[in-house]
């Protein structure tokens, strides 16, 4: 999961990326996580290292820091990774109720995730994206 956090002050805006990764399955995993939860050590079928992946994710984030300051290139390179287009999705609003339902058109040079729903074109900024 990803929460991003954000504050502006004038000309100056500033934003917390925070990330989640479920790395080694626990035993008794509850049933109504198996159908929205997943494990790193389900796709690698072994039991991973955290400190080995966390070495990897900070190596990883100093060598693309600097990407950072052309943040159209960013999203550019995200939007492809994603492949999200034609996914149809929900986002909810904090309290969990639904403040759209469409299909992802893309994402905007800004990051706002595009989508089209049954009451026109909608410009995303914030919400849980859940696809459906």
């Amino acid at each position: 999961g990803i929460l991003c956090e954000a504050k502006s002050s004038g000309a100056s805006s500033r934003v917390v990326v925070g990330i989640g990764i479920n790395v080694n399955r626990p035993a008794g995993v509850p049933e109504q996580l198996e159908a929205v939860a997943s494990w790193l050590s389900d796709e690698t079928r072994c039991a991973v290292s955290r400190t080995l992946l966390l070495a990897e994710l900070l190596s990883e984030y100093e060598r693309s820091f600097d990407a950072l300051r052309e943040p159209e290139s960013v999203v550019a390179a995200w939007a492809a990774a994603a492949a999200l287009e034609g996914t149809r999705v929900s986002v909810k609003a904090p309290d969990g109720s639904v403040m759209h339902e469409g299909v992802v058109l893309g994402l905007g040079r800004d990051g706002a995730l595009l989508l089209r729903t049954d009451g026109g074109e909608v410009r995303v900024m914030l919400g849980d994206v859940s696809a459906i």
